[in-house]
């Protein structure tokens, strides 16, 4: 596990990288918890980012990739002082996840399937997404406001 740190006078910078392989998901709640803990994140911001990782990062190792050879993904989290930035970079097939077709609720259990609702719940959590193609590299970009200090109530509630 890689994490390093930048800071200047707007932003700090966090970022790991990790192999295409699930048993690597795990490195990334444990780098989630120390950012939490470094950039005294609130849990619904830490609830947002999770749920995008999670539904993120499997894609990828799932769909991106046409061989077995070993890839690398970059997470990258840009804390600002009223947003963050999460981005999460790859070297996988191209794949803008938003032109897919919006979701649609199914009117039935019959019809409902258990796919499709990762980048809807991308979009309905986050404030901003951007992908771009640069090179052979995915960029992925998600902008979620930030949770105001001065609400102390707020820093400590659930994600809902």
């Amino acid at each position: 596990m890689v994490s390093t740190i930048e800071q200047s006078a707007l932003e700090t910078i966090e970022s790991i990288s990790i192999a295409n392989h699930f048993n690597e998901l795990v490195k990334i709640q444990c780098w989630l918890d120390e950012v939490k803990i470094r950039l005294l994140l609130s849990e619904r911001e830490v609830f947002k980012l999770d749920l995008v990782l999670c539904e993120a990062i499997p894609n990828i190792i799932d769909y991106g990739y046409e061989d077995e050879q070993n890839h690398t993904i970059t997470i990258r989290l840009f804390n600002y002082q009223h947003s963050l930035d999460l981005e999460i970079i790859d070297d996988g097939i191209a794949f803008n996840p938003f032109t897919t077709e919006h979701y649609q609720q199914p009117t039935t259990l019959d019809v409902a399937t258990i796919t499709g609702r990762g980048i809807h719940l991308i979009k309905s959590f986050t404030d901003s997404q951007i992908y771009q193609r640069i090179g052979n590299l995915n960029i992925l970009r998600v902008t979620m406001l930030k949770t105001p200090l001065n609400n102390s109530s707020n820093r400590n509630e659930s994600p809902q």
